[in-house]
């Protein structure tokens, strides 16, 4: 009876949990990046996630895109996906302003039943038609819906830099740099750097620390491609 309410409790807790959590590891096809992620809520909650990522809600433009995405969810038996896809007067459009020169649709599909006016797939099949894979209109409101991130150059996700922590003398100098940026196949690698207290360190943009004044900081080092990531460096100055 523990083992129930302690598993009940981590499935409770588990559902409270946004993107990171209930997500797949993100994965890359044609130069972009997508996430799938289990998270139920409206088309509007998907997409502000999406954006607040770096990314938007994934559009599907090809067959060949439709296949690898199909296969991304397929695993997720009985969800249903928001996909960036909506309906703007009697026409369809993608979020990113894309044509929409290709569909999926399910059979009679969209038949804009409940005033649907948003785009999602399905992993189920459905007894009016609805084959895994296949897409059908949904109304916006619908929370029952998970959703599929799309990053249209594939973004830094880590930052490894050469130290962690450091201690040098006033007026001496250190030199930071990055070992390593992950993915290796991050459209943009480059960095920048800050310090939280000019009073006691500053650094350059090649990384280069000076110490001015006893006392503590942090070097930040940031991803410049807009996905926020940094790696810091907690620098004492005696």
């Amino acid at each position: 009876m523990k083992k129930m309410i302690a598993l009940f409790l981590v499935i409770v807790t588990l559902m409270g949990i946004g993107i990171t959590a209930l997500a797949d590891s993100r994965v890359t096809w044609n130069n972009h990046a997508y996430q799938v992620c289990i998270d139920r809520g409206t088309w509007a909650q998907a997409n502000a996630k999406c954006k607040k990522a770096g990314g938007h809600l994934v559009t599907i433009t090809s067959a060949a895109e439709q296949k690898f995405i199909f296969k991304q969810i397929k695993k997720h038996k009985g969800e249903t996906f928001w996909l960036g896809l909506k309906k703007s007067g009697d026409n369809w459009v993608w979020v990113t302003g894309e044509d929409v020169t290709y569909t999926n649709w399910a059979v009679y599909q969209p038949d804009g039943e409940y005033d649907a006016n948003r785009g999602a797939i399905y992993t189920t099949t459905e007894d009016w038609g609805m084959k895994p894979g296949k897409w059908d209109d949904c109304h916006e409101s619908w929370d029952i819906v998970c959703y599929i991130c799309e990053w249209d150059k594939i973004p830094v996700e880590s930052i490894t830099l050469n130290k962690t922590k450091a201690t040098i003398k006033k007026g001496k100098t250190l030199k930071l740099w990055v070992k390593t940026i992950k993915p290796s196949n991050a459209a943009d690698m480059s960095v920048k750097w800050k310090t939280s207290n000019k009073k006691v360190a500053t650094v350059d943009q090649n990384g280069k620390v000076k110490a001015v004044g006893k006392g503590t900081c942090t070097i930040t080092c940031m991803a410049k491609d807009g996905s926020k990531v940094t790696a810091k460096v907690k620098i004492t100055v005696k």
